[in-house]
């Protein structure tokens, strides 16, 4: 979405406008269906529990200050709840106030790999790769407050449809479209013959059955909620290249980006999406 240029431009020359983006970054905590969930009901006390279990675990380790800065953000992230967020927006008249969003657009790739506290109950998603750069302590304390929450497809589904349930009982306070990115399914490289070795359900075993099923539960939800519409990621890089153009499943290269920017300005052109409509020379 941000383009090769960082900055939204390549979306902007698409789009009449006028129109703001806003990223929220998955630094550290990923934006999962039920951790979007759970930040729009949790209240007061429970952030505050969150709090003193984080900050009395890095206390006691005497840890470094690259572990508290990453506690810091990632306790401003579990604070926040980015889909009823409002934004300070600079427009012609002046400083205005405005939000929640008109749309959001969310990836099925966040839903991989979640964790549960073991005391407090609430949902933890963090790359491997920022624990690891925080320092051990950090890693002291996802390995020893969390435990992993295997999640079938099934239970990818319940987590999704509790999401748009609390956004419908917001009436108004999130936003009204949700755009989920599925998955790419294959490498390009699958060369299994025959499936009867693997037991069922085989995407527990296999990334490209389990993938393959994650995209068929997205077209389904989306038949389901009138607000849901699904960018196929999957047929977009399978029809110009998914080696050349996503050669790890989750990096796309700056033409599979502008093929995925221009489906979803189009999903929001067609939803009637303020701003969204095509660009106009003058």
């Amino acid at each position: 979405m941000r383009g090769e240029r960082m900055a939204y431009l390549e979306l902007f020359e698409q789009t009449a406008g006028p129109v703001h983006v806003i990223q929220y970054a998955d630094e550290p905590v990923i934006p999962a269906a039920p951790i979007l969930a759970e930040s729009i009901a949790r209240t007061d006390a429970e952030r505050e529990a969150i709090d003193d279990d984080l900050a009395g675990f890095l206390s006691e380790a005497n840890a470094r200050p690259a572990e508290w800065i990453f506690a810091g953000a990632a306790l401003n992230a579990l604070h926040r709840t980015p889909l009823s967020d409002g934004y300070d927006i600079l427009a012609r008249g002046g400083l205005r106030r405005m939000g929640p969003a008109d749309a959001v657009v969310l990836s099925a790739s966040a839903e991989m790999g979640l964790m549960r506290h073991r005391k407090l109950g609430y949902t933890m998603g963090v790359h491997g790769f920022r624990v690891l750069r925080a320092g051990p302590n950090v890693g002291a304390w996802v390995n020893t407050a969390f435990e992993l929450e295997p999640r079938s497809v099934d239970d990818v589904a319940r987590d999704y449809r509790a999401l748009l349930a609390a956004m419908r009982a917001e009436q108004g306070r999130l936003p009204k479209h949700v755009i989920i990115v599925d998955a790419m399914s294959s490498t390009g490289e699958d060369d299994i013959q025959n499936y009867q070795a693997f037991d069922e359900p085989m995407g527990d075993l296999l990334a490209g059955v389990r993938a393959r099923d994650m995209n068929l539960m997205l077209h389904d939800l989306a038949r389901e909620n009138d607000e849901v519409a699904i960018v196929d990621l999957d047929a977009i890089a399978a029809d110009i290249g998914g080696q050349s153009n996503l050669p790890d499943g989750i990096h796309s290269s700056g033409a599979l980006q502008a093929e995925l920017r221009g489906e979803v300005l189009r999903i929001l052109g067609a939803r009637g999406v303020p701003g969204f409509g095509p660009a106009t020379v003058s």
